[in-house]
Protein backbone atom coordinates (compact mmCIF):
# COMPACT_ATOMS: atom_id res chain seq x y z
CA UNK A 1 0.00 0.00 0.00
CA UNK A 2 1.36 3.44 -0.88
CA UNK A 3 0.85 6.76 0.86
CA UNK A 4 0.19 8.67 -2.32
CA UNK A 5 -1.84 11.79 -1.67
CA UNK A 6 -3.19 13.59 -4.72
CA UNK A 7 -1.35 16.83 -5.46
CA UNK A 8 -4.61 18.80 -5.34
CA UNK A 9 -5.18 17.55 -1.80
CA UNK A 10 -1.67 18.59 -0.76
CA UNK A 11 -2.25 22.04 -2.26
CA UNK A 12 -5.51 22.33 -0.34
CA UNK A 13 -3.81 21.32 2.92
CA UNK A 14 -0.97 23.81 2.32
CA UNK A 15 -3.51 26.57 1.63
CA UNK A 16 -5.41 25.76 4.83
CA UNK A 17 -2.21 25.81 6.89
CA UNK A 18 -1.28 29.22 5.44
CA UNK A 19 -4.78 30.56 6.10
CA UNK A 20 -4.66 29.39 9.71
CA UNK A 21 -1.20 30.91 10.19
CA UNK A 22 -2.34 34.24 8.79
CA UNK A 23 -5.48 34.14 10.92
CA UNK A 24 -3.39 33.49 14.03
CA UNK A 25 -1.07 36.41 13.20
CA UNK A 26 -4.08 38.70 12.71
CA UNK A 27 -5.57 37.52 16.01
CA UNK A 28 -2.31 38.27 17.83
CA UNK A 29 -2.17 41.74 16.27
CA UNK A 30 -5.73 42.46 17.41
CA UNK A 31 -4.92 41.23 20.92
CA UNK A 32 -1.84 43.47 21.02
CA UNK A 33 -3.82 46.50 19.85
CA UNK A 34 -6.49 45.82 22.47
CA UNK A 35 -3.87 45.59 25.21
CA UNK A 36 -2.33 48.91 24.14
CA UNK A 37 -5.79 50.49 24.07
CA UNK A 38 -6.53 49.24 27.57
CA UNK A 39 -3.23 50.72 28.77
CA UNK A 40 -4.09 54.07 27.19
CA UNK A 41 -7.47 54.16 28.93
CA UNK A 42 -5.75 53.51 32.26
CA UNK A 43 -3.39 56.42 31.58
CA UNK A 44 -6.27 58.64 30.54
CA UNK A 45 -8.28 58.03 33.72
CA UNK A 46 -6.39 60.37 36.08
CA UNK A 47 -6.30 63.09 33.41
CA UNK A 48 -10.06 62.90 32.92
CA UNK A 49 -10.69 62.93 36.66
CA UNK A 50 -8.57 66.04 37.01
CA UNK A 51 -10.19 67.72 34.02
CA UNK A 52 -13.77 67.07 35.22
CA UNK A 53 -13.23 67.43 38.96
CA UNK A 54 -15.47 70.52 39.04
CA UNK A 55 -18.17 68.94 36.85
CA UNK A 56 -19.73 66.21 38.99
CA UNK A 57 -22.25 65.06 36.37
CA UNK A 58 -19.58 64.57 33.74
CA UNK A 59 -17.25 62.97 36.26
CA UNK A 60 -20.03 60.54 37.20
CA UNK A 61 -20.39 59.58 33.54
CA UNK A 62 -16.64 59.02 33.34
CA UNK A 63 -16.84 56.87 36.48
CA UNK A 64 -19.44 54.67 34.76
CA UNK A 65 -17.17 54.28 31.75
CA UNK A 66 -14.26 53.36 33.98
CA UNK A 67 -16.33 50.79 35.88
CA UNK A 68 -17.01 49.08 32.55
CA UNK A 69 -13.32 49.34 31.75
CA UNK A 70 -12.31 47.69 35.04
CA UNK A 71 -14.81 44.87 34.52
CA UNK A 72 -13.45 44.22 31.02
CA UNK A 73 -9.86 44.46 32.24
CA UNK A 74 -10.46 42.06 35.09
CA UNK A 75 -12.25 39.60 32.80
CA UNK A 76 -9.34 39.72 30.33
CA UNK A 77 -6.89 39.06 33.18
CA UNK A 78 -8.90 35.96 34.10
CA UNK A 79 -8.58 34.80 30.52
CA UNK A 80 -12.18 35.48 29.54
Amino acid sequence: MTNDIPLSQLDFIADEIEYLREDQVAHLKVQDAMARGMDLVAQLDPLMREHYRDKPETLAEWDEIMQDYYEIRDERKKGG
